[in-house]
């Protein structure tokens, strides 16, 4: 009776496994052979019906469609959703892909331990590769420290200078509200409004007169050669055509008419005079209705004299619209692009001096490379640059990268006449993780 238990316990005691080369722990289970008859048996993952012998794992021999009786080893075509388990003890543990396996070459951004070659050929370097991850974290976090201080004052600058735009539009806008109120109930301001719409026809008028003085010059003209044709026509010429034109002019010399049509700008500056003593905006209303007809004589617009149409007002209302451009106006989360609006990085790379306008231009020496159009997350996008020689026009992208200061780092063009800018500054910046800290990293190979 006690005999059965005992024997499965040993049985179970028999495939328990404490490490497999290439296996994490959390899958050491998957790797648990079967006994039978005291031996040791596994199945393949994907394949079970295909049973091995346990010592048939990583045997550097490929037994297994899926690759899974070799996880220690290159034995087996590559198969991205495998890789290779690093324990990297004293580290971070890393996945290798199977392929890097074996060759000669000491992964050590992945595999600190050497675990990736065969025993004693890449050393375990673990500690010394974790001393140099403390020390970068260290400074990053610090350097990171700072900069999340330059921006949280930056942030502060932005929302000042939010209320600021936001209080001046208010102020616009009520003024606006008051003087267009005042406009209304101002004849002074409504006969403003009606001697300027006299202004304007009285230009319109001078206009039209000078056209009428062209026409008459013309008139003036095919007068003259007609009366010469009429003076040296030979009667005797039997031309029915020509006969016909000189008694036509003549009808005409005879029966022309020399109207004078008066000095209408002179006659409407009087009536501008005389409106300032029109007090109610009744009897502008009667002046407006004349001035329409007149302005129909002459095909112009009719004239609208609304009373908050007087300059100030007008002046008042682009004022208005600047503001509420500036408001509504893409500078990213939390308007943070606002603190570097303006902001110029200049540094000489490559053998060229290049200035970078933060939200405004870009220069290469002299050449204009791109105006600032728009952001897309960490990108600014310039384009409409000078046009290249048989090429396109100059276009850049400008990626912003954290730092505690505003500093061009690198330039390159990866297309004829398209650039990309790295610009180092701290308005991009946000807390490190974990994760960012060993995307970061890189090994200093010299000092292991």
């Amino acid at each position: 009776m006690i005999l059965v238990p005992l024997i499965g316990i040993c049985a179970l005691i028999a495939g328990r496994v404490d490490a497999i080369r290439g296996v994490e722990p959390t899958r050491l289970h998957l790797y648990e052979p079967s006994v039978e008859n005291n031996e040791k048996y596994w199945h393949c993952l994907n394949h079970p019906e295909i049973k091995l012998r346990f010592d048939q794992v990583n045997d550097d021999f490929c037994d297994c469609p899926d690759g899974s009786d070799e996880p220690g080893t290159n034995a087996c075509p590559y198969n991205g959703s495998s890789k290779f388990y690093c324990a990297n003890n004293g580290f971070i543990p890393g996945y290798l892909e199977s392929f890097k396996l074996n060759d000669g070459v000491c992964d050590y951004d992945i595999c600190c331990d050497g675990s990736d070659e065969a025993e004693g050929v890449c050393p375990d370097k673990c500690h010394e590769i974790a001393q140099q991850f403390r020390k970068f974290s260290d400074e990053a976090n610090n350097d990171m420290k700072i900069s999340l201080k330059i921006k949280q004052k930056l942030q502060l600058a932005v929302q000042k200078k939010v209320d600021d735009i936001t209080k001046k539009l208010q102020i616009l806008k009520d003024e606006l509200k008051k003087r267009q109120q005042r406009a209304q109930e101002s004849p002074e301001s409504a006969t403003d409004g009606f001697t300027s719409s006299l202004k304007e026809l009285a230009q319109q008028i001078k206009l039209t007169n000078s056209a009428i003085e062209k026409q008459k010059s013309t008139i003036r003209s095919l007068e003259k050669i007609l009366s010469t044709m009429m003076d040296n026509y030979n009667p005797n010429f039997n031309d029915l055509a020509v006969k016909d034109a000189i008694k036509s002019f003549q009808d005409y010399a005879s029966n022309k008419e020399d109207v004078q049509v008066g000095n209408l700008e002179s006659k409407l500056q009087s009536v501008s005079q005389e409106a300032q003593a029109f007090s109610s905006p009744q009897k502008l209303g009667v002046f407006s209705h004349y001035i329409n007809k007149a302005k129909d004589y002459f095909k112009s617009e009719p004239v609208i004299l609304e009373m908050e149409d007087d300059e100030d007002i007008t002046a008042i209302k682009q004022d208005i619209s600047i503001y509420e451009e500036q408001l509504n106006r893409n500078y990213g989360p939390d308007d943070i692009l606002r603190a570097i609006e303006g902001t110029w990085v200049s540094e000489s790379l490559n053998g060229y001096t290049y200035k970078v306008g933060l939200l405004a231009s870009i220069y290469q020496e002299d050449i204009h490379i791109g105006s600032y159009k728009a952001a897309e997350g960490t990108k600014l996008i310039y384009k409409d640059g000078s046009k290249c020689w048989n090429g396109p026009r100059r276009s850049a992208i400008v990626e912003l990268v954290c730092g505690p200061q505003n500093r061009l780092l690198s330039v390159a063009e990866p297309e004829k006449c398209a650039y990309t800018f790295e610009v180092m500054t701290p308005v991009v910046c946000d807390s490190l993780t974990h994760e960012d800290l060993l995307a970061n990293f890189h090994i200093d190979y010299d000092s292991l």
